[in-house]
């Protein structure tokens, strides 16, 4: 079980309140957001049995010009507010399992390629209207639209509605988990393109409140039940930090490694919050240091990682062997313990690789100027290098420069960070036109492997294989967020994504899965929304 560490002196960490949810530009067309949790402290003692004290009042911080539009707010702070004001079809949980929320049941045909979802019959938008098909159809459509949600979409190449009570979802290939991104917040059809859309949660956007709901359509209260929520305006991090200390706001869901953090010194409950955003080590195979197979191969053995996180992250991280979260079910611990930290390793490989280095002739390793904490990491990783005998020097550049360089082939290594989807995706790196396809990674066999993981999640082990034994990408670790609550607010929260005070219903995939009814419908009843 997981718990929340009770902060109960003074804390030092130094945290971000990201004001993009995407903070890093070359991940943007993969972006996505926070998942998993887990404990920092286990509660214990007098502070284990003290008894909860209800909530009676609740105020959040949000930036009142972003609006908390899910398909274009980037704000980490209005993004917060989904978890009161929408739902999904899915719920991606703390172990990365889908939770059927807004779906009742599903079926999938045989080839994998389409899916119909059936809706919880009594849902209600915060107006009172009740769910169509219709909704859940035209925010699917504008999910694939918007930069945020167009990544995890990709494979998305149609959606209808069936009947008021039926969606249908094509692809263009098989997938056998599609409801793993299907964390979609879905909105009233006619609201999609506004600053405050209508959604089904608990609560509805006010004026300067969250009003409850009246007449919730769901089995379970929310963490937080109050009658009202009140949003506190904010213009900067440094409000946001400000309203919370001073005790004005009891929420507030932020990175603590990105640029520009503001430090929070005071007495509050924090959640870890797993993610997707993995940071790696890129190559350049063409030319250069890391054209040697055997060298590029042996990378992954030169980084400690759990002592980079420590050092460089303060702990919020998860280190990563393999290109997934080990939070997810696809993570092989076995599998990823042969490309752990290993010395002994790099150094025979480094003599093998029938190459000399010389400190007289150094590799470039590029990173990106604009997060301070990924240029430490870079400058870490090099100096681990060079106690090993292969001399790199890192070179920070400006998001454009940056860029420009390594569409260029000028480096031989790059530090990157991406957010994937929960499905853990990684054609973006195998395509040609691959959003993050440098250093002529291209590679038809590995983009099949991903495709069959796809498809089956038996082959999740082979893909990572061949991706660490090519060594395409060196995974290093995937990021942490954190979840501040007042204290005396709720003893236990299950961050999910864009959902960090999520109540699970004890529903389960398999609960909703059904055979698939491969008739199809009526003439003139499905809008296809191509």
């Amino acid at each position: 079980m997981k718990f929340n560490r009770l902060c109960a002196g003074v804390l030092t960490g130094a945290m971000l309140l990201a004001l993009c949810a995407c903070s890093n530009p070359e991940a943007e067309d993969n972006a996505y957001y926070a998942t998993a949790s887990t404990n920092r402290e286990v509660l214990s003692g007098a502070e284990a049995d003290t008894q909860q004290t209800p909530v009676q009042d609740f105020a959040v911080s949000w930036l009142p010009e972003e609006g908390v539009n899910p398909f274009t707010c980037k704000s980490t702070s209005n993004r917060t507010l989904f978890t009161f004001l929408y739902d999904s079809l899915f719920t991606i949980t703390s172990d990365f399992i889908p939770e059927p929320v807004l779906c009742d049941t599903f079926s999938v045909s045989d080839d994998l390629q389409t899916y119909r979802f059936t809706l919880v019959s009594g849902v209600k938008f915060s107006d009172g209207t009740a769910l169509r098909a219709e909704d859940v159809a035209a925010s699917l459509r504008a999910a694939k639209d918007s930069k945020f949600y167009a990544g995890r979409l990709s494979h998305v190449s149609g959606v209808q509605a069936v009947d008021d009570a039926t969606v249908e979802v094509t692809l263009d290939t098989p997938l056998e988990n599609l409801p793993l991104v299907l964390d979609v917040p879905i909105v009233k059809s006619d609201t999609t393109q506004q600053d405050i859309p209508t959604g089904t949660g608990a609560y509805a956007v006010s004026g300067q409140t969250l009003q409850r709901c009246t007449d919730d359509w769901h089995p379970n209260a929310p963490a937080v039940d109050v009658a009202s929520i009140s949003l506190v305006a904010a213009a900067s991090p440094n409000e946001i930090r400000d309203a919370f200390e001073f005790g004005d706001t009891d929420l507030v869901c932020t990175d603590p490694n990105a640029a520009g953090s503001s430090g929070y010194h005071c007495n509050y409950g924090v959640w870890d919050c797993s993610t997707t955003v993995m940071q790696y080590i890129g190559f350049n195979r063409i030319a250069g240091l890391c054209a040697n197979d055997t060298l590029r191969a042996a990378i992954t053995y030169a980084i400690d990682r759990a002592q980079l996180i420590n050092q460089e992250l303060d702990g919020y991280a998860e280190p990563a062997s393999l290109p997934c979260s080990p939070c997810s079910p696809y993570y092989d611990a076995e599998l990823a313990q042969t490309y752990d930290y290993d010395p002994e390793k790099f150094s025979a490989a480094l003599l093998s690789s029938g190459q000399e280095y010389s400190q007289d002739n150094p590799g470039t390793f590029l990173v990106c100027s604009t997060d301070s904490e990924r240029v430490n990491a870079a400058q870490n990783i090099a100096a681990a290098l060079r106690t090993l005998g292969f001399f790199v020097n890192v070179r920070s550049l400006d998001y454009e420069s940056y860029q420009d360089a390594l569409k260029n082939g000028n480096y031989d290594m790059y530090y990157g960070e991406v957010k994937l989807p929960a499905n853990f995706d990684l054609s973006c790196f195998f395509t040609l036109e691959g959003s993050l396809n440098y250093g002529g990674i291209a590679d038809a066999g590995t983009l099949q492997l991903c495709m069959d993981a796809l498809k089956n999640s038996g082959g999740y082990q082979a893909l990572f294989t061949d991706v660490m034994d090519k060594a395409s990408i060196c995974p290093v670790l995937f990021k942490n967020y954190a979840v501040y609550m007042s204290r005396n607010t709720v003893d236990y929260i299950a961050p999910a994504i864009d959902n960090v005070l999520y109540v699970s219903g004890g529903r389960t995939l398999s609960d909703a899965n059904k055979a698939y009814d491969s008739q199809q419908p009526p003439d003139g009843t499905g809008d296809t929304g191509e």
